[in-house]
């Protein structure tokens, strides 16, 4: 089953405007923290892999963001 959104750019799109700036914050601070990590979507939100498996996905709605290890 396909999801919403095939890659983080279709997710960093939809974003309402004034939540994309602390998205891309924290969006920078896992990529620093796990610079070989590779971006993907998993069950719908943008997701960090390191060797093929998800170790952090990250949700952004109006209100606030969820970080799920």
């Amino acid at each position: 089953m396909s999801g919403r959104f095939s890659s983080v750019g279709d997710y960093v799109a939809a974003l309402p405007p004034e939540v994309l700036p602390v998205f891309e914050e924290v969006r920078r601070t896992i990529g620093a923290a796990a610079p070989s990590a590779v971006e993907t979507i998993a069950y719908d939100l943008p997701a960090w892999t390191l060797s093929g498996k998800a170790f952090v996905h990250l949700g952004a709605w109006r209100q606030h963001l969820s970080i799920y290890p």
